[in-house]
């Protein structure tokens, strides 16, 4: 994990793992940029980049994200017509 040493948020993060098939390490890198304050004074990264193996697997830029926003009871519960599972 390499840390920015001004503001203490993660900017890279690396870790090795076994492909099971052809047993072989392969090497994954994520990369934080563009923290910005997404409330209660929580610095989240705005662009999330990942690769393997130096190739770019994935991407992610957000536009806004929010922490402990109230969320509606509305949304937890079913749809009409629809039944819940028993455990």
């Amino acid at each position: 994990m390499w840390v920015n040493s001004d503001t203490f948020l993660p900017t890279r993060q690396r870790y090795y793992s076994r492909d099971p098939v052809i047993n072989d390490r392969r090497e994954e890198i994520s990369r934080f940029s563009k923290y910005r304050d997404a409330g209660s004074g929580v610095m989240w990264p705005h662009a999330v980049e990942r690769e393997r193996d130096t190739e770019k697997i994935f991407q992610l830029y957000s536009e806004q994200v929010k922490v402990n926003d109230p969320l509606p009871d509305t949304m937890f519960e079913l749809p009409n017509g629809i039944t819940m599972l028993k455990r």
